[in-house]
């Protein structure tokens, strides 16, 4: 996958998450649930805009710090030389961090019927599986 294509599927993406967000504002509570114990039981809460909206922006800037880590690197050559995986490590985070969003607002909008541990399962063993597989 090129640069081009990444970013493209990226900002689409991040625009989705953010228009669901908009979407949902007038039913999502305030507090939010923002993060869950070991044993599934909400434990911390944020605002709603935070709870609506942190996800998109820390992705947003996560793809920016993944976008301008080539242009500083010293060692460019490096880079090059695994940046198809390094475009789809970017798609997995991303697609990682659009999910856990999904997962928390599913939760405050009333969808509660689920482990939000094991609703998390596959989205991290998929970055675990990709991270393996890449290690060699």
């Amino acid at each position: 996958m090129s640069t081009k294509n990444t970013t493209i599927f990226v900002i689409v993406l991040l625009a989705l998450a953010t228009l669901v967000s908009l979407l949902f504002w007038n039913q999502l509570p305030d507090p939010m649930a923002s993060h869950w114990g070991v044993n599934d039981q909400v434990n911390g809460t944020t605002s709603k805009f935070w709870g609506a909206f942190l996800m998109p922006i820390m992705s947003a800037a996560m793809f920016l710090l993944f976008l301008v880590i080539p242009s500083i690197d010293p060692l460019k050559a490096n880079i090059a030389k695994f940046s198809g995986n390094l475009q789809r490590f970017i798609v997995l985070i991303m697609v990682f961090m659009v999910y856990i969003h999904g997962l928390t607002l599913a939760w405050n909008l009333g969808y509660t019927g689920f482990r939000m541990s094991a609703a998390m399962l596959p989205a991290m063993g998929l970055l675990f599986i990709f991270l393996g597989f890449n290690d060699r």
